[in-house]
């Protein structure tokens, strides 16, 4: 048996301190009585290294300790500036941290989602059927609005991340800045605030919620309070379309404790060359996944991690919420395609209208 180094653990795992937390826990559990992942008769340490080193183990933070060294984090930076304090419950505040963390870097968030072009293209295609304006709940730094309005459209944006709506604010001043080539930065109006609370005193023809912004609400009193601010929103007549990811199973299952790797990149705000994981728990109770990205510069020095907390909502799910909370689905649709959602869909597209105009618009039709 070939002899087992440091560099070779560390090859695996992020750091020293998750390689010695690593290495003690699974020296532990060998001791008592759990079975080795490798063969061989060595002592319970030498076991849990060789086990280190042939990536049968990995370090695995859970949820809470992701979530309390984030805070920390953000106290110590100008983000504890523009996020909210936490709540003092340990859920909530996981559930807090994993919808505010991953949104407090509006440069990483553009570059990850830079290339996602086909519910841009959907919703540009939408809003051109509407006389206008919009409602777009989860703005953010305005992926999706911004090319809205430069067809044209007006949109009015929600977002409760400060830090995204001032990225958006800076590219609009930016742009005001061009002259003509910039008139698309008049047609968007932004406001911060929780999407269950703000109440606009407006209508729209048309109320999206788009690219998972709903899986932030994570219990169905949140569900209802939005939906309730959708219904004051809506034109008579007007429709609400929202898109989320439909669970698959597969995902669902994963390990916690793997580390799910991609190839080393630079990091667009820190401009380090990194290495970058995600990490994936279910908790199959409340119905949410939390994913933790964890990042290591290859300069030496301390890495940080992200945590971000999406709930889980199957489609029949879904159409109960809507019913009882007085929708009606006029449409459900697949993969921002015309096709309808099927069993092999990643992402569903529902058109919904209150009940009261549903019936209208059928009476109209005939």
């Amino acid at each position: 048996m070939a002899r087992v180094t440091v560099e070779d653990c560390l090859a695996q795992e992020e750091n020293r301190f998750a390689l010695v937390v690593l290495a003690a826990q699974r020296t532990r559990q060998i001791m008592r009585g759990s079975h080795p992942l490798v063969s061989g008769k060595n002592k319970a340490a030498v076991m849990a290294l060789r086990e280190i080193a042939d990536s049968k183990v990995h370090w695995h933070r859970n949820s809470q300790e992701v979530v309390q060294e984030w805070i920390e984090q953000t106290e110590t930076t100008k983000l504890a500036l523009v996020s909210p304090k936490a709540p003092r419950g340990a859920m909530d505040r996981a559930l807090w941290a994993g919808s505010r963390a991953h949104y407090d870097d509006p440069g990483y968030y553009s570059k990850t989602y830079g290339d996602r072009h086909e519910d841009v293209d959907f919703y540009r295609a939408l809003a051109s059927t509407e006389p206008g304006p919009v409602l777009e709940y989860g703005v953010g730094n305005g992926r999706i609005a911004v090319e809205l309005a430069r067809a044209g459209c007006s949109v009015v944006g929600v977002d409760w991340s400060r830090p995204m709506l001032e990225d958006l604010r800076g590219r609009q001043r930016e742009a005001q800045a061009l002259g003509a080539a910039g008139r698309w930065a008049e047609r968007i109006e932004l406001v911060e605030g929780d999407m269950r609370e703000v109440a606009l005193g407006r209508q729209f023809p048309l109320v999206l919620c788009t690219f998972n912004t709903f899986l932030h609400l994570y219990t169905r009193q949140d569900v209802e309070a939005f939906l309730e601010r959708v219904k004051e929103h809506l034109a008579p007549g007007g429709r609400f379309v929202f898109d989320l990811s439909i669970p698959q199973a597969g995902d669902l299952a994963r390990d916690p404790e793997r580390a799910y790797k991609v190839p080393r990149f630079r990091h667009p705000t820190t401009k380090q060359v990194v290495r970058y994981a995600e990490r994936f728990d279910y908790d199959p109770i409340r119905q949410i996944l939390y994913v933790t990205m964890e990042f290591q510069p290859l300069d030496g020095s301390e890495g940080w991690v992200v945590p971000l907390t999406h709930r889980q909502f199957f489609p029949q799910e879904i159409e109960a919420l809507l019913h009882h909370n007085g929708l009606v689905i006029e449409r459900i649709q697949g993969d921002f395609g015309d096709e309808p959602l099927d069993r092999f869909s990643d992402v569903g597209i529902w058109t919904v209208r209150r009940r009261g105009d549903a019936k209208n618009q059928g009476n109209r039709a005939k």
